[in-house]
């Protein structure tokens, strides 16, 4: 669904939800940090693919 958004936003949506990933990965470790500025500005410079990286690394951290 996020892919399909973010084509019809032309990209707007998948920067949306960059920040929202962050928000979420922030709400699962608890530590207070603040990963959804982060990865907003990741998207907005087009390293999308880092954010993913990024968001993959605290997953597997969690588990």
């Amino acid at each position: 669904m996020a892919l399909l958004f973010t084509i019809i936003t032309s990209g707007i949506y998948g920067i949306y939800w960059f920040y929202k990933l962050g928000q979420k990965i922030d709400t699962a470790v608890g530590d207070g940090g603040n990963r959804s500025v982060l990865y907003l500005i990741l998207g907005l410079l087009g390293l999308g693919i880092v954010s993913y990286a990024l968001a993959q690394s605290e997953l597997n951290k969690l588990v």
